[in-house]
């Protein structure tokens, strides 16, 4: 075939790619791309021009009868001498930097707590406006709800059987309820239950009502006079918080749990004097600015401690736990870098998740014997903790899940932990409940004792004999690199370092990216210019 066909021919082509062929009817022009001397038919781009050399891309469909002729472009191997071998490193690199990010996000962060489900639904339904699903146990969860608002009303009993729970998200952002009544077989109130709902006025609590998870009411800006019931038992982190209208907080006696910041930016808390705030017997948390060398002493008529009472209080030098107190929520003292004395009730039986974390200038710590339970990074990044002491009550320490999660480990980072007295036998310290780590790390470390040698006074006597273990340092090796620039922690150190790994990853995808398109942009450009100069048909 001539290079330019002046006669319209038939064209059957079959694509060595697609594997398709079509059936041209028009003028056909050859146009060779490359420059090399043998031409391998690896890859066929049609494209078609139309009246006056405008060029249409793809397939032959719509505008075929009034192409005055078609140009088919064949492209071959390149030169040794060209640019790139592989034409497409650029996407490559786009590709792995993707998949390069996505594992050091998920490997570098605790990408926040799955939920438990602690029932599997067997069927989901709708009653009225609301939607709802049927538990193993026979009891209802509310779980959506598909009304225009005003007044809503949750019965006791759909099908016969009892309403007991508001799922998780079930009225969330519905800004058009004005008020709900809840029934007395209600005993739990789901995460982000009613979040955003704003024109929430008002709610009854029903007697039998024993949860609020976190975050359920957060931000009803026009909630207000809530009576809460005899039987609550848990509020969860930022359940009334942004409840700007509330007034006024009572809470009954038996609350056990009371979450972080679960009364802030409330009405009530604007009113509260700066210091450390209480409901009734409740030690709610520290307001304002703290003096330095501050010493806590709470008075021993306190029931309970809410989650993050002291947490960021780096002022905070000594604290005295009184007796009575059973649980140490999550990040109760997290981040009191100057704390160097704390005092632990003999009631206590669990040290919540990140209590001590980042507790820099805490020293020695005695777990009280009744203590069963101490929850993952309790002492994270107690940098110059020395010495543990611990009673063989002890039953599990952290979870097996927290294993290489940053901050997770119960004693992460304490690089000058030089001695656990472990008064009890090693046989029971090897029955704690831990991961491998923090199993390692302790054994290498654990002096034991008989309980009836035990003394306090001893503390710094047990175990004098022992040679210093070989593993442990004074000062981390990151010491001197830290100093340098100006760092004073290593928990600080880990995240400027993750935060320079995320911003190199990033520039790598846009430098991608911007080479995508300007590689893109002159092919084009060549494409162009490769195009014959074709004759006007008529």
């Amino acid at each position: 075939m001539n290079r330019y066909a002046c006669d319209r021919q038939i064209l059957k082509m079959d694509f060595p790619v697609r594997s398709c062929g079509l059936m041209l009817f028009c003028p056909v022009v050859f146009v060779n791309h490359t420059s090399a001397k043998s031409v391998s038919l690896q890859k066929i781009t049609v494209g078609m021009i139309a009246q006056r050399t405008s060029r249409c891309s793809g397939y032959f469909s719509k505008g075929l009868q009034t192409a005055d002729f078609v140009v088919v472009y064949y492209h071959g191997k390149r030169e040794e001498g060209s640019f790139m071998r592989y034409k497409n490193w650029h996407r490559l690199l786009f590709k792995a930097a993707v998949v390069l990010t996505a594992l050091f996000c998920l490997t570098g962060t605790a990408a926040g707590y799955l939920p438990t489900i602690s029932e599997m639904t067997v069927s989901a339904a709708t009653e009225g406006d609301l939607v709802y699903e049927l538990t193993t146990q026979n009891e209802v969860t509310i779980t959506g709800y598909q009304g225009k608002g005003g007044e809503v009303t949750v019965p006791a009993e759909i099908s016969g059987k009892p309403v007991t729970e508001i799922g998780d998200k079930a009225f969330h952002g519905c800004n058009t309820i004005t008020k709900i009544t809840f029934p007395n077989t209600l005993k739990t109130i789901g995460e982000r239950a009613f979040w955003y709902c704003t024109e929430l006025e008002s709610t009854n609590l029903p007697e039998g009502l024993s949860t609020i998870r976190p975050y359920a009411f957060f931000n009803c800006s026009k909630l207000c006079n809530i009576v809460f019931p005899k039987g609550l038992k848990t509020i969860g982190g930022f359940a009334f918080s942004g409840c700007a209208a509330l007034s006024e907080v009572a809470l009954p006696e038996g609350v056990t749990s009371i979450g972080t910041s679960a009364f802030d930016a409330t009405e009530w808390y604007g009113k509260q004097s700066s210091g450390e705030v209480y409901i009734g017997k409740y030690l709610y948390r520290y307001k304002g600015a703290m003096p330095e060398f501050y010493r806590a002493e709470i008075p021993t008529d306190t029931k309970l401690i809410a989650d993050g009472a002291f947490s960021g209080c780096e002022n905070l030098q000594t604290a005295v736990i009184p007796e009575g107190i059973t649980r140490l929520g999550a990040s109760t003292f997290f981040g009191c870098k100057t704390l160097q004395t704390i005092t632990l009730p003999e009631t206590l039986k669990s040290i919540g998740t990140q209590v001590f974390c980042q507790c820099t200038k805490l020293e020695e710590i005695i777990i009280p014997e009744k203590v069963t339970l101490i929850e993952n990074g309790a002492f994270a990044e107690c940098t110059d903790l020395k010495r543990i002491v611990m009673f063989d009550g002890i039953r599990q320490i952290g979870t097996s899940a927290a294993a290489g999660t940053f901050n997770s480990l119960p004693f992460e980072s304490c690089h000058k932990l030089d001695k656990l007295v472990y008064v009890g036998s090693e046989e029971s310290f090897k029955k704690i409940e831990t991961d491998s780590v923090t199993r390692s790390v302790l054994a290498s470390v654990a002096v034991f004792v008989e309980p009836k040698e035990y003394s306090p006074e001893k503390i710094a006597t047990y175990g004098s004999d022992r040679p210093a273990h070989p593993d442990q340092t004074p000062d981390s090796q990151l010491a001197p690199i830290m100093k340098m620039i100006g760092v004073d922690n290593e928990y600080d150190f880990m995240m400027l370092i993750f935060y320079v790994i995320v911003g190199v990853l990033v520039l790598v995808i846009v430098i991608a990216v911007l080479v995508h398109f300007i590689r893109k942009k002159k092919r084009k450009e060549e494409a162009q210019d490769d195009e014959p100069q074709l004759p006007k048909w008529r």
